[in-house]
C-alpha cells in the first residue's frame, strides 16, 4: 500500500494539462469518506512501511550476522 495515497500520481499528460490551466481546476487529490477512513488508511500504510523496513533488516542481517551488532560494547 502506497503512502502517498491521498495524493495523485504525476504524468506527463498531468503536467502538459497544468500549463494550460490557470485557474486551478485539475487540483484533484484522491479522497475518504470520512476522516476516520483516512486514519486507517494511513494507519495500515504506514505499518506496512514499517512491516517491509523490519523484513530488510532481517534480511540483512539473515546475509552477515556478524556484522549485525547495533550497540558494540566499549
Amino acid at each position: 500500500m502506497p503512502t502517498d495515497f491521498l495524493f495523485i500520481q504525476p504524468s506527463f499528460f498531468r503536467g502538459v494539462g497544468r500549463v494550460a490551466d490557470l485557474w486551478g481546476q485539475l487540483n484533484d487529490y484522491n479522497f475518504s469518506m470520512t476522516s476516520s477512513e483516512a486514519d486507517v488508511i494511513a494507519l495500515r500504510a504506514d505499518w506496512e512501511m514499517i512491516r517491509q523496513d523490519f523484513e530488510a533488516g532481517v534480511r540483512e542481517y539473515r546475509k552477515n550476522p556478524a556484522q549485525a551488532v547495533l550497540f558494540p560494547a566499549r
